[in-house]
């Protein structure tokens, strides 16, 4: 069914990745907010509880397979684009994404894309900053993808709005959270004197949420990219503090950079040593781990001190000078962040808690 089959009253919003993160809180406050009509686009099943306790219709999206983008985009007036993979998921999918929503008469659209696509560029970054390549892999999928919108916003086939998020943080985050407070609770991680006074541009994910919904209604979001960020920044040493402090742990300690940079140049080769051995051998690997109970304890023990200390790739993030400007969504779109980052960490710190990851306090 094409959408001038469709009741035009009715409006239908798809997230693609909605399994995903982001597109989980997405889902969920859509349907919160009584939104009759929301389309979760999946790949399939195995991170998909979460969306089960919505209204939301679960619909298999594969990016990658146009008969599934065919099903889901029929019918719907409204994409929200967040899914994320290899590279070819990132271009291609957004490529076929945008085919479909063109092919059904999708009405807006918008591309969730990153900061990173602005590389490690110092100082203060607004959307009139050229893109940069080479920050790493993630970036420079991205970079093409926006290249494939941008062809489709300057030729005037679909109403799309791209939004650029920095580091997208709260309950649910594996990678800014979850991981983070292992960490912590770890009792490995720092306060990383001379590495860690980079610029955490954090955004709260509820704000990123604001954002990609003005930038789908809003009448100027139309042909527009829109970098949103959170009402402050703050030092990556001071979000490591501040979740530290909100999960009820004992003062981090202050490593010198020399240390540090020292502890990374040891575990490198052990890290990289360790994804060969997996790579070459994983089936021979967990056999000794499933039958050998001190194999398994002395494999534990060098995965934790692998997660829990600090490596290049962190400390070149966590080094990094650049603030990024969310001035262009305010004007236009009247974006407003509700949550500095005291707020957002108790949050996360909370939902911690509620897991039983962190101690009650």
């Amino acid at each position: 069914m094409t959408h001038s089959e469709s009741n035009d009253s009715k409006e239908t919003i798809l997230i693609t990745g909605a399994s995903g993160f982001v597109g989980s809180w997405l889902t969920e406050l859509l349907h919160l907010a009584g939104h009759e009509s929301v389309r979760a686009g999946i790949r399939g099943w195995a991170n998909a509880a979460r969306l089960g306790r919505t209204s939301a219709d679960i619909v298999f999206c594969d990016v990658m397979k146009p008969d599934q983008i065919d099903t889901a985009v029929a019918g719907a007036t409204h994409v929200i684009h967040c899914a994320i993979g290899p590279r070819d998921v990132i271009v291609d999918g957004t490529r076929n994404m945008l085919e479909a929503s063109v092919k059904y008469g999708v009405q807006r659209f918008v591309h969730v894309s990153t900061t990173e696509v602005y590389g490690d560029v110092p100082g203060e970054i607004d959307e009139s900053h050229e893109h940069q390549r080479g920050a790493n892999d993630y970036g420079d999928a991205k970079i093409d993808a926006e290249k494939i919108v941008w062809d489709y916003i300057e030729k005037g086939k679909l109403p799309l709005s791209i939004v650029r998020p920095p580091i997208v943080y709260g309950p649910f985050s594996e990678h800014w959270v979850t991981r983070m407070a292992d960490r912590l609770l770890s009792g490995n991680w720092k306060m990383y004197e001379g590495v860690g006074d980079g610029q955490c541009n954090l955004i709260y994910v509820t704000d990123l949420i604001q954002g990609i919904m003005l930038a789908l209604r809003h009448p100027a979001a139309i042909g527009q990219d829109f970098i949103l960020n959170g009402p402050e920044v703050v030092t990556w040493n001071e979000y490591f503090r501040g979740l530290n402090e909100a999960l009820g742990l004992p003062p981090l300690e202050v490593a010198s950079s020399g240390s540090t940079r020292g502890r990374a140049a040891v575990v490198a080769p052990v890290r990289a040593a360790a994804k060969v051995a997996i790579s070459y051998f994983e089936d021979p690997i967990m056999k000794v781990y499933q039958r050998n109970r001190h194999a398994r304890s002395a494999m534990k023990w060098v995965e934790k001190k692998l997660k829990t200390t600090a490596n290049f790739e962190d400390l070149e993030r966590y080094n990094r000078q650049n603030i990024f400007l969310d001035d262009k969504a305010h004007r236009l779109l009247g974006y407003d962040p509700q949550f500095g980052v005291e707020r957002g960490i108790e949050m996360c710190a909370a939902w911690l808690q509620h897991l039983g990851v962190a101690p009650l306090r």
